[in-house]
């Protein structure tokens, strides 16, 4: 259990030390561990430079807590790319699902709501099925007190669909695009893919976008929640 005791950062310094690390700049290495935490530094980027040798670990020749923290820096920009990324591809996400939306059933959530303007189909979560989705999302225009949805309800009596967009998470966008009926799937792959799209290559287009919003999605909640980016290995494929 002495791993899990609480250590100080010169104490951390120490054990590191012994492990063979070089350290360029102690006092440097002390600030930067108490401010992103050992495990979150160490723990998480040390994989590429350390050997095992029967349950003990020691550090590659020459290696410094400096290429480390330099790994983790390195992964921590890529993760805000990604995050800023996907902030983009959602907003034009949402843009053209209310704009498709809207074309096809108006801007009334209780007409283009309607289960029957989607296609159901059999899903291994019956949380994700079509009519929960629906109602997931008529239950946030009917009872949201987020703005601007109060706003249009309290003022207009409905919600359109570029406003309820603004509403719901980005899991629960992609749930909702999956059960599009074919004539608004086929707009929004033709906007999104633009003239490359045709009647021969529509079914290649459908499993593409379906896969793309899958790794999104995967990446997306990979970064918001911190993970490790660069080294990462992604359940979902292209």
């Amino acid at each position: 259990m002495d791993n899990y005791k609480y250590t100080t950062s010169e104490e951390q310094i120490k054990k590191l030390k012994s492990q063979n690390l070089l350290f360029q700049n102690e006092e440097f290495a002390k600030i930067v561990l108490d401010t992103y935490g050992y495990y979150n530094i160490i723990n998480g980027y040390r994989d590429p430079y350390i050997i095992r040798e029967y349950e003990k670990k020691v550090y590659c020749p020459d290696i410094s807590f400096e290429q480390i923290f330099s790994l983790f820096q390195f992964d921590h920009a890529l993760r805000n790319a990604i995050l800023l990324s996907m902030i983009d591809l959602e907003e034009h996400l949402r843009a053209l699902v209310a704009d498709i939306i809207s074309a096809s059933f108006g801007s009334d959530h209780n007409t283009y709501l309607n289960n029957n303007n989607y296609r159901d189909k059999t899903v291994s979560n019956p949380r994700f099925s079509r009519n929960n989705v629906l109602a997931y999302m008529r239950q946030i225009a009917n009872q949201s007190y987020r703005q601007p949805i109060k706003y249009y309800r309290e003022m207009h009596g409905i919600i359109p669909p570029w406003i309820l967009m603004k509403g719901i998470d980005f899991g629960t966008l992609i749930n909702y695009i999956k059960y599009f009926k074919s004539p608004e799937k086929t707009k929004l792959i033709t906007k999104i893919y633009g003239e490359q799209v045709n009647n021969q290559n529509l079914d290649n287009f459908k499993d593409l976008l379906s896969d793309t919003l899958a790794l999104c999605r995967e990446y997306r909640n990979l970064a918001a929640h911190g993970g490790r980016v660069y080294n990462y290995i992604p359940n979902n494929k292209l």
